[in-house]
C-alpha cells in the first residue's frame, strides 16, 4: 500500500501493458552478444562467399587437396571411429600395413567431435565448411567475453573482437583449414579466468578452477601446440608477477590455491592417458615434427610490412590454397601501431594495459625464432632446447601479438570515450540534447579512427577466399564406397605431406577401405623421428616420387621388386592410379611393370585388382620411358607397350 504523502504509483498505458505482457524484453547481455556475433557471422559469410553463396557447402571446399583435404578427413574420422568402436586417437585407416597413425600428434580431434552431428547428417565437407564459417565467430565471442570484463565501452570491445576474429593470423590459417591453429578461443577465456581470479573476484575460486580445467582439456584435444605456447607465456608472466606484484599474489594465495587445487587434479586425471598416448603411444615421434622448426620464425619488420600479400606461391598451393598469399601472420600495419602508441596515455595507466603490452612485446620477440633473419639476441634460442617446447613453430607466437593489439585497442577506445565524455560534460552541462549529440559524434569519431586503422590489414586479404575445384575421380565416388570390408587400397597420388587428395576421397567414401600412406605425422625410417625430418626410404620413397612427378629418377626398374614386396606385405588388394599425378603415363608404365600385368580402365582411372603371383616384368628403364612418351591417346596404350617390350 502507498503511504500518506507518497506519490501515486505509475500506471502503465494499455499499449505499454500489452507490450510488457506479450513481448518480454531480451536480457541486455543477450542483445549485445547476439548483435556482435551476428555482425561477425555476416563478415565471415562474406569471406567464405565462394563456398556458401556461389558454391555448394556440401561439396565445395577451398581445395580437396593438401591441408584442407586432411582436415576433411579429420572431420570424418572421429564420428566414424566412435561409431565403429575404434580408438579415436589411433587410426589404421591410413598407413595400412605400417602401424596406423597417432592422431594426437597429427592434429586436434576436438573439431571433429563438435562437428560430428553435421558430419553424420550431411557429410565431412559440410562439417568442414560449417566449422570454417564459425571460426571467426567463436574467436570473436571469446575475445568479447574477456574485453567486456576489462573495458566499459561496448563499441571499443566490439572493434577489439573484430581485430582478433579476423586477424592475419586467423585468416591466413583459415586458407588451409588449420582448426588446431586458427580456432583460438582458449587464450582470451583463460585470461578471463585469471583476471577474475586475481582482480575482479566475481566468481568463487573453485568455479574458476572448474572453468580452467575444462578449457585446458578442450584445448589439448583441439591442439596441444597452442596449449604449450600458452604455458610458455604463462611461465614468463608468472615470473614477472612475482617480481612486480608479490604482495598482490600473496593476498590472493588462498584463492589461487583453491583454484589450482580444483583444476590440476581434473586435468591430470583426464589427460594422463591421452598425454602418454601422444608422447609415448603407438607411432609417436621424437623431436621435430617438421624440419628446422626453430628457424621457422618471422621477421621483426613483418609487423608493419605486408610483404607479397597479393602474390601466389607454389608453397601455398602445395598446402592447398590457390589464392593470394595474404599478409604475414604478424602484420598489424603502421596505422594501428600509431593509434596504439598515441593511446598509450590511456592504456598505460591501467595495470592490465601495461602487462598486455609486455606480453605482446615478448611474443613478438619469441616469434622471430632462430632463423637467419633473427637478430643475435633472439629469445627462442633458450626455448629451442627445452623438450616438447622445441616442437612449437615460433612464428605462431604472432597470435599473442595480435591478441595484445586487440586488448590495447579496446582499452584505448575505452579511455578515449571516457575522455570525450568528460569534455562534453564540462562544456555543455545545461544542454542535455547537445550533450547526447556530442557524445554520439565523439563515439563515432573514435570508432571511425579505430576502424580506419584496421583498413590496411583488411586490404591485404584476397577476399572472398579462392576455391580451387578438383573433382574426385568417378571411381572414388561410385565404386570405392561399395568395396568389400577390409579392402586395402593404394591410390595415386599417394597421401603424404602436401598430398591430401586420397584422404578426402577416403573420408567421403565412408572409410570403406584402408589405404597405403597418409597425410599425418608418423615416424620415419628410423622408427622414431618424423618422416618429414627423417627422409623417406625404400618403397615409401618410390611411391612419393610417383606421386610428386620425380618418378623417372627414383622409381627405377631396380626398385620395382622392392615395391612389389612392400605391397604384398601391406596386403594391398587394389591399386588405383588417377590423372591427378603429375606424370600419369610414366606412373602407369611403371606400375604395369611392378604388377606384371595391364590395368583396367574404369571410370577415368587405371585399376589393378589384386597383386597376383607374377614377378615384375623384365623391362629396362629406357623402355619404360619410351612407352611413357608414346603419343597414342588410348589410356591402355602405355601398359600395352610395356607388355610388348616384356614379351620381346
Amino acid at each position: 500500500m502507498a503511504t500518506v504523502g507518497s506519490p501515486p504509483p505509475a500506471v502503465a498505458s494499455p499499449s505499454e501493458a500489452a507490450r510488457t505482457e506479450g513481448s518480454p524484453r531480451l536480457p541486455k547481455t543477450t542483445v549485445i552478444y547476439g548483435g556482435a556475433l551476428g555482425t561477425i557471422l555476416i563478415l565471415s559469410i562474406a569471406m567464405w562467399s565462394s563456398v556458401w553463396i556461389t558454391g555448394h557447402p556440401a561439396s565445395s571446399i577451398l581445395c580437396p587437396c593438401g591441408d584442407p583435404a586432411q582436415n576433411v578427413w579429420l572431420m570424418a574420422w572421429f564420428p566414424w571411429s566412435i561409431g565403429h568402436l575404434h580408438n579415436p586417437f589411433f587410426s589404421g585407416a591410413i598407413f595400412a600395413g605400417q602401424g596406423g597413425a597417432n592422431m594426437l600428434s597429427t592434429n586436434g580431434i576436438f573439431p571433429g567431435f563438435i562437428a560430428s552431428p553435421i558430419t553424420v547428417l550431411f557429410g565431412p565437407v559440410m562439417a568442414f565448411n560449417v566449422l570454417s564459417l564459425l571460426v571467426p565467430v567463436i574467436n570473436g565471442w571469446s575475445m568479447l567475453v574477456f574485453l567486456r570484463k576489462i573495458s566499459t565501452w561496448l563499441p571499443g570491445a566490439l572493434i577489439g573482437s573484430l581485430l582478433y576474429a579476423f586477424s592475419p593470423y586467423v585468416v591466413t590459417n583459415s586458407m588451409f583449414g588449420h582448426f588446431a591453429i586458427d580456432l583460438v578461443f582458449f587464450p582470451p577465456l583463460v585470461l578471463w579466468c585469471l583476471y577474475d581470479l586475481l582482480f575482479d573476484r566475481r566468481h568463487h575460486p573453485v568455479t574458476v578452477g572448474l572453468i580452467l580445467s575444462a578449457l585446458v582439456v578442450i584445448q589439448f584435444f583441439n591442439g596441444p601446440e597452442l596449449l604449450a605456447m600458452c604455458a610458455v607465456l604463462g611461465l614468463v608472466a608468472g615470473f614477472v608477477l612475482v617480481g612486480v606484484a608479490p604482495r598482490s599474489l600473496w593476498e590472493r594465495r588462498r584463492a589461487l590455491a583453491m583454484s589450482a587445487g580444483t583444476a590440476v587434479p581434473i586435468v591430470v586425471v583426464t589427460l594422463a592417458y591421452p598425454t602418454w598416448f601422444l608422447l609415448a603411444g603407438p607411432r609417436h615421434i621424437v623431436g621435430y615434427p617438421w624440419p628446422r622448426i626453430p628457424t621457422l620464425g618471422l621477421r621483426g619488420g613483418d609487423i608493419v610490412n605486408p610483404g607479397g600479400y597479393d602474390h601466389h606461391s607454389a608453397f601455398t598451393a602445395i598446402g592447398g590454397y590457390f589464392g593470394p598469399n595474404g599478409p604475414p601472420s604478424l602484420y598489424l600495419g603502421t596505422a594501428l601501431l600509431v593509434v596504439l602508441a598515441i593511446s598509450a596515455i590511456h592504456w598505460a595507466r591501467r595495470r592490465v594495459g601495461r602487462w598486455t603490452f609486455a606480453a605482446g612485446l615478448i611474443s613478438w620477440w619469441l616469434a622471430l625464432g632462430t632463423g637467419p633473419h633473427a637478430p643475435w639476441w633472439h629469445l627462442w634460442r633458450i626455448a629451442a632446447h627445452i623438450p616438447v617446447v622445441d616442437e612449437i613453430i615460433p612464428g605462431r607466437f604472432s597470435l599473442f601479438v595480435v591478441l595484445a593489439a586487440a586488448v590495447l585497442l579496446a582499452l584505448s577506445l575505452d579511455g578515449w570515450w571516457a575522455f570525450g565524455g568528460r569534455l562534453v560534460a564540462s562544456g555543455h552541462r545545461s544542454r542535455r540534447t547537445l550533450d547526447r549529440r556530442s557524445h554520439i559524434a565523439w563515439g563515432a569519431a573514435c570508432c571511425g579512427v579505430a576502424l580506419g586503422a584496421l583498413v590496411p590489414i583488411a586490404s591485404t586479404y584476397g577476399l572472398p577466399l579462392t576455391v580451387h575445384r578438383e573433382p574426385a575421380p568417378a571411381w572414388m565416388t561410385t565404386t570405392a564406397p561399395r568395396l568389400p570390408a577390409g579392402s586395402v587400397l593404394l591410390a595415386f597420388p599417394v597421401a603424404s605431406s602436401g598430398n591430401g587428395q586420397a584422404m578426402a576421397w577416403q573420408a567421403n567414401a565412408g572409410f570403406s577401405f584402408a589405404m597405403v600412406g597418409g597425410y599425418a605425422i608418423v615416424p620415419g625410417a628410423d622408427g622414431r623421428h618424423s618422416s618429414t625430418v627423417d627422409p623417406l626410404r625404400g618403397a615409401p620413397a618410390v611411391l612419393d616420387a610417383l606421386s610428386w612427378g620425380d618418378a623417372a629418377a627414383t622409381a627405377t626398374v631396380a626398385r620395382a621388386d622392392q615395391l612389389r614386396h612392400a605391397l604384398v606385405s601391406w596386403r594391398v588388394g587394389i591399386v588405383v592410379l588417377t590423372k591427378a599425378v603429375p606424370d600419369p603415363r610414366y606412373d602407369v608404365a611403371y606400375m604395369t611393370a611392378v604388377l606384371g600385368r595391364a590395368p583396367l580402365w574404369q571410370q577415368g582411372v587405371w585399376v589393378w585388382y589384386g597383386i597376383g603371383a607374377r614377378s615384375p616384368l623384365d623391362v629396362s628403364q629406357q623402355q619404360l620411358l619410351s612407352c611413357s612418351f608414346s603419343a597414342t591417346p588410348s589410356p591402355l596404350a602405355v601398359p600395352s607397350c610395356v607388355l610388348a617390350h616384356a614379351a620381346a
